[in-house]
């Protein structure tokens, strides 16, 4: 995966911006995600989406590389 990575991001330094989960006092949650089974027809050149909900649920949408639908996981209510 790291390999993966250093080609898509490329050897030149990057900025980083640090948001307001990391202050003090934000308030912020923080949900970890792993799944045990990943179907063969996800698509890893394609973004996939996190939505993290105010009742703390979590749900992420993996599009199929054929186009026709996407695979969903969801954690919480």
């Amino acid at each position: 995966m790291t390999d993966k990575l250093a080609s898509y991001l490329g050897p030149e330094p990057r900025k980083l911006t640090v948001g307001k989960s990391f202050e003090k006092k934000s308030g912020s949650r923080y949900h970890g995600l792993r799944y045990d089974f990943k179907p063969v027809s996800i698509d890893e050149d394609k973004d996939g989406v996190l939505e993290v909900k105010e009742n703390s649920s979590v749900a992420v949408s993996l599009p199929h590389i054929d186009g026709s639908g996407q695979t969903n996981y969801k954690v919480g209510d």
